[in-house]
């Protein structure tokens, strides 16, 4: 970003998401990336219970690449989720990242899951978990047909629509998110690269409120996707 005066760079072993809570499926989840490709220390996982703080499982890896590490295990979607918690293996005491996992219920909407690369080059994923509504614009081009007879068939028209296509469009709720989801979603709409449930598209919406913490404590992002195709296959033509 601009205010930083520079594009994202790091050295050491960082975690390709910012700290803060965030809203996964009960039943699946996506993954954080963490770097540690010009790193030469070794990094501690903890998965702890949402609620108690017990250690549900932990993980110690290497350096030397770019680790796929998941959101939430199996073992947490009954329990809520979990915090997952990143430190150096030489003293687990410093807490390099905290990351807050909550397993929601899909309840009476389907949710949606929306990754995306983040600024990191990493893909992110948040979950769309109230209701969505999809629209379709379709178009094509009105051409004067000609009649064979002067005797024509009155039950035919004169005009004709050909070329027909279509793309479709989908707007989506969070629900009620904190204040750290403002980041998220400021990388969603800079992003060039997004999938809806694995379907390419574009940000139709352009500009949204960002809250601070001080203004309201939740707030729920509405945003608009154009699926990034059209509905007939104009591929090679």
């Amino acid at each position: 970003y601009r205010p930083e005066g520079y594009n994202v760079s790091k050295t050491a072993g960082y975690c390709m998401i910012e700290d803060g809570t965030y809203f996964t499926k009960e039943d699946s989840s996506g993954a954080l990336y963490f770097d540690t490709t010009d790193d030469s220390e070794d990094y501690l996982f903890e998965w702890r219970d949402i609620k108690t703080n017990a250690l549900i499982s932990s993980l110690t890896t290497g350096a030397g690449g770019k680790l796929k590490i998941p959101y939430v295990l199996p073992a947490s979607f009954a329990l809520g989720g979990n915090v997952l918690t990143i430190a150096n293996d030489s003293d687990p005491n410093i807490i390099l990242c905290t990351l807050k996992f909550v397993t929601e219920c899909s309840g009476k909407y389907t949710p949606i899951d929306c990754d995306f690369v983040n600024r990191f080059g990493a893909w992110q994923r948040i979950t769309f978990f109230k209701a969505s509504r999809l629209s379709i614009n379709a178009s094509g081009k009105d051409y004067n047909l000609m009649s064979a007879n002067l005797d024509y068939n009155t039950s035919v028209g004169s005009y004709q629509s050909l070329n027909i296509n279509g793309r479709e469009s989908i707007k989506v709720n969070t629900g009620l998110v904190g204040e750290n989801y403002a980041s998220a979603i400021r990388e969603l709409l800079l992003s060039e690269t997004i999938l809806l449930d694995g379907q390419p598209v574009n940000v139709k919406t352009k500009g949204l409120d960002l809250p601070s913490h001080e203004n309201v404590k939740q707030i729920n992002y509405s945003i608009e996707f154009d699926y990034a195709y059209d509905l007939i296959n104009t591929l090679g033509i």
